[in-house]
């Protein structure tokens, strides 16, 4: 009987405890700055893209910046370097046309993906839809992609 109370008592501190870690681990991407998410954009439904990207990034890789570039008001395009390369954000910007912010997350290497360069949508609530690895030739399926995601998920996008 004493077997069975312990065993019992320490389930329930499991679950307890469990729980208390569940409600007090944030999203990794709730210590963005607010620049990050903006709640006041024009676009009801905003769909935040994050360009993960390097230095060492090939360049063909990088053809998805022209992509990028003219995406419509429903997408908002920011892109991210590491902090070692934040000294070449100017010729990074430069060399490849990029036209959206680039910003280097200070302190935050735990949300960078370990594949650059990297697309990640994100809801204006903070959470991850997709990150998907960017390889050379991807403009001629990811704007039909992004277009037909949109498409299909701008109803959460809006609850989000």
């Amino acid at each position: 009987m004493n077997k069975y109370l312990v065993i019992s008592i320490i389930v329930i501190l499991l679950l307890f405890v469990s729980y208390l870690y569940k409600h007090s681990s944030e999203s990794i991407f709730s210590s963005f700055p607010n620049t990050f998410i903006r709640s006041n954009h024009s676009a009801s439904a905003p769909l935040y893209l994050f360009f993960v990207f390097t230095r060492n990034t090939c360049p063909p890789c990088m053809d998805i910046v022209e992509l990028l570039n003219r995406l419509d008001e429903h997408f908002i395009v920011t892109g991210i370097i590491p902090e070692k390369d934040i000294e070449l954000k100017d010729s990074l910007i430069s060399e490849y046309n990029i036209k959206f912010n680039v910003v280097s997350l200070k302190g935050k290497k735990r949300i960078l993906p370990y594949f650059n360069p990297t697309i990640m949508g994100v809801t204006k609530s903070r959470k991850i839809l997709f990150a998907i690895p960017c390889v050379a030739g991807m403009n001629s399926f990811f704007e039909i992609y992004l277009n037909d995601f949109y498409r299909r998920a701008q109803q959460n996008l809006i609850q989000n």
